[in-house]
């Protein structure tokens, strides 16, 4: 009868040895779950700066183009737009307003997932 109780108990441990391995390895797969997406967000905002990073530099190479009009940076270029919109699926739009002596530029950025950055200058005439 005794050995038939150590058996048991042999038996009890080892499942409950097995249910905390298999617990372990869920959490673990969880976490690995969540940094990946983590790193698709990152991917997706790097892309993003860097499409609103292009709107800027179109809009100074307008700016300081000899007779280009900063009026004409107040249109806004849509994402939709095949001359602005990249490979990779992300696009820039840009917006301006002239004031008294500068010009505001902001370039807003879109990635294809869905992110999207602003960047903003201000140009001094």
């Amino acid at each position: 009868m005794n050995t038939f109780i150590k058996g048991q108990v042999m038996l009890v441990s080892i499942m409950i040895l097995g249910g905390i391995m298999l617990s372990a390895s869920v959490i673990g797969g969880v976490l690995v779950l969540h940094q990946i997406r983590q790193v698709r967000g990152a991917e997706a905002s790097a892309k993003a700066v860097f499409a609103s990073d292009t709107g800027l530099e179109y809009a100074s190479w307008c700016f300081f183009k000899a007779g280009c009009d900063t009026g004409t940076l107040e249109v806004p270029v849509s994402c939709t737009d095949a001359e602005v919109s990249f490979d990779n699926g992300a696009c820039f739009t840009l917006t301006s307003s002239v004031g008294a002596g500068d010009v505001q530029i902001v370039s807003h950025g879109t990635s294809a997932d869905g992110a999207e950055r602003v960047l903003e200058t201000v140009f001094v005439q």
